[in-house]
């Protein structure tokens, strides 16, 4: 029997402890640093310092198993300190310090100027007009975090932060597009926080714009190309839903209009070889708070509310649904619609004075439209090719300004206070905040 307490005694002194295996700096994202864990039971995470001081963590894991976890939002060239953090039955344990340096970043990507104070969370952006093209994240202070380089022959237009994946490191999903429109290699990518590629839909003639939705699913706008007696190839669009296995057609801009004639489509700049430009279609948006889609043609300055089997559940914009004040006040060449209420819409009107960011009040009564406000950089400057804006939770707007290559943050009193604008040569494709990389 006195055997007994020392053998007790060293089989629990051998319970292995959780620990730091191997940390490195990603292959594919200098400013991401990769640690490889092995874990035992109980709750997990690392808590680590960039050059500026702050203490940062991960997400949670819960052990037991081997897990690799990123250390995100880290700035180039800065010595970071990391140490492993464990909790079970209330105890927290401290594991040893460890330390690494960031690499240093591409020169492919763009030099920018940042514009007012450091502001909270991170901004996700598609670049174009460099070479490569690609996106980036950067934080409030405009340094960049995070990147994803394109192959020299694609383009993106649209790049959004993963739904559905709370408390886990962010993927980013983006629509890629042969860069002079000759050839589809169209396809939605979803890219890992460590740069990695975990998949690609392949999406035939997709352009434009992508949105997540409905539920699990993507949906997209595609090029529908038609032949016309005396006029030859002409471009319609289509909305596309890709259920994980097959795509298919939710409507057609050949199903909503009459089929155009010379007269119409002389008035638009073609911008593939495909066809004649017609419709151009330019955004997509599932609310699945209204179960619907907002699709948007800027040929026809009109945006539409379809259900999620492709009826016309509302036109607001150019012969639509809603009366406006005077023409002065309908959207033109929209880009970047939004609800942002029950009963509200954003976008991007081309105006005399320039592109301007517009909030429109819609009241289905009486079936009227009416600016609430608008606000506009004001120097005869336009966005003519892509924009968005987003509308945040606590009333904040993200206003990216497309081929003028400047974004801007505004506060909830609609005042701007922060921007970023890229050298010349390149402009955004999209913006997306973020408040945090692990989705929390």
């Amino acid at each position: 029997m006195r055997l007994l307490s020392p053998v007790v005694l060293l089989l629990v002194g051998c319970v292995p402890e959780s620990q730091v295996v191997s940390f490195s700096v990603s292959e594919n994202v200098v400013t991401v640093i990769e640690v490889d864990l092995d874990l035992q039971e109980g709750s997990h995470w690392i808590e680590y310092r960039g050059g500026a001081g702050e203490l940062l963590t991960t997400s949670k894991l819960e052990g037991p198993g081997e897990f690799q976890l990123p250390l995100l939002g880290l700035h180039q060239a800065t010595d970071v300190e990391f140490y492993l953090v464990s909790e079970e039955d209330g105890s927290r344990i401290e594991g040893d310090v460890n330390l690494i340096r960031t690499g240093t970043l591409p020169t492919w990507i763009p030099r920018s100027t940042v514009l007012g104070e450091t502001q909270d969370g991170f901004m996700l952006m598609t670049y174009i007009g460099g070479d490569p093209n690609g996106l980036v994240i950067v934080d409030g202070s405009g340094e960049v975090v995070w990147y994803w380089a394109l192959p020299t022959e694609l383009v993106t237009t649209e790049a959004q932060f993963k739904t559905g994946n709370p408390d886990t490191p962010f993927e980013a999903l983006l629509l890629l597009g042969d860069r002079s429109y000759t050839a589809d290699k169209s396809a939605i990518y979803r890219i890992a926080s460590n740069g990695k590629t975990l998949e690609e839909v392949a999406a035939p003639y997709a352009h434009h714009s992508f949105t997540q939705g409905p539920g699990s699913d993507l949906s997209w706008i595609a090029g529908d190309v038609r032949e016309l007696d005396e006029i030859g190839p002409v471009m319609g669009d289509k909305l596309v839903r890709y259920n994980g296995q097959e795509h298919y057609t939710v409507r057609s801009t050949w199903d909503l209009f009459e089929e155009p004639d010379e007269e119409e489509l002389d008035q638009y700049k073609s911008y593939t070889p495909l066809g004649k430009d017609w419709t151009h279609a330019n955004g997509v948006v599932w609310t699945p708070e209204r179960d619907s889609y907002l699709f948007s043609l800027r040929n026809k300055n009109t945006v539409l509310e379809l259900s999620r089997e492709g009826q016309v559940i509302m036109s607001f914009g150019q012969d639509g649904d809603y009366q406006f004040d005077s023409s002065s006040e309908l959207p033109y060449e929209q880009h970047g619609t939004n609800w942002i209420a029950e009963d509200r819409l954003m976008l991007l009107s081309l105006e005399p004075t320039g592109t301007r960011a517009v909030e429109f009040l819609l009241d289905s009564d009486e079936m009227t439209a009416k600016r609430v406000w608008d606000y506009g950089l004001d120097d005869d400057g336009k966005s003519y090719v892509l924009g968005s804006i987003q509308y945040l939770e606590d009333g904040r707007i993200v206003v990216n300004w497309g081929s003028r290559g400047l974004v801007e943050r505004f506060s909830v009193e609609r005042e701007p206070v922060w921007g970023m604008s890229l050298d010349a040569g390149s402009f955004l494709g999209s913006a997306v905040w973020i408040k945090d990389l692990y989705g929390r």
